[in-house]
């Protein structure tokens, strides 16, 4: 099993639009096989800061096609830091 977690940081200006964004692939992601769990949380609205408490998964990501994955492209990594 691996277990992928962590912080997120956006600027905050982009927060709303990314957590919506964020939950719409989380959604996708927890229907995908080998996802057991996906969640984030706002740690600091003021800073666009968000902690990734943990996503187990039973393969690994890359396997998975995670980051493939048309929602996970509406994340762009130029948002986050």
């Amino acid at each position: 099993m691996l277990i992928v977690t962590g912080y997120v940081q956006v600027p905050p200006s982009d927060l709303k639009a990314f957590t919506r964004d964020l939950a719409d692939l989380a959604e996708a992601a927890r229907e995908r096989d080998g996802v057991l769990s996906y969640d984030a949380a706002v740690v600091d609205p003021s800073r666009g800061r968000l902690s990734v408490p943990g996503e187990p998964h039973r393969a690994c990501i890359r396997e998975s096609g995670h980051f493939a994955a048309p929602e996970a492209a509406r994340l762009p990594a130029s948002r986050m830091s």
